[in-house]
C-alpha cells in the first residue's frame, strides 16, 4: 500500500518483490484491508500506524533518521524496519529489499 503520490513506486516494488499491492481510493478504505491483511510493507507511516492498531505484521521502509524512526516506528508485535542508506530518501538496493521481504514473510509464516 502507498499514499496516492507514491503509486508508481508501490507498483514497482510489488512487481520486483512479487507481492500483492492493495489499491484504495481513500484512507478509510484501508482500515478493513489492514485489519484482514497477512502483513503490510510500506514507507507510509500513516498506514504503519493503522496496521499497528490491528497488530497486523508490518515491514516499513524508512529513511535513516534515528529520531524519525523512534517517533514513527511500527508497534505491531511482528515488525521489521528496513533503513535506507540515506537520510534524504529511501535508498535500499533491490537485493536488500528482497532479502528483507523474505525475512518478513518467514516471520509471518511462523505465526
Amino acid at each position: 500500500m502507498s499514499s496516492p503520490t507514491d503509486c508508481e513506486n508501490a507498483d514497482k516494488l510489488a512487481k520486483i518483490t512479487k507481492t500483492e499491492r492493495a489499491v484504495t481510493k481513500s484512507i478509510i478504505e484501508t482500515f478493513p484491508i489492514l485489519h484482514l491483511a497477512k502483513g503490510l510493507i510500506s514507507a507510509d507511516t500513516s498506514l504503519v500506524h493503522i496496521a499497528s492498531t490491528y497488530n497486523t505484521p508490518v515491514m516499513v521502509l524508512s529513511k535513516s533518521i534515528e529520531k524519525e524512526l523512534l517517533k514513527f516506528s511500527p508497534k505491531s508485535k511482528i515488525n521489521l524496519v528496513v533503513k535506507s542508506k540515506s537520510q534524504e530518501q529511501i535508498d535500499i538496493s533491490q537485493s536488500d529489499i528482497n532479502n528483507e521481504i523474505d525475512r518478513f514473510l518467514n516471520l509471518i509464516e511462523a505465526i
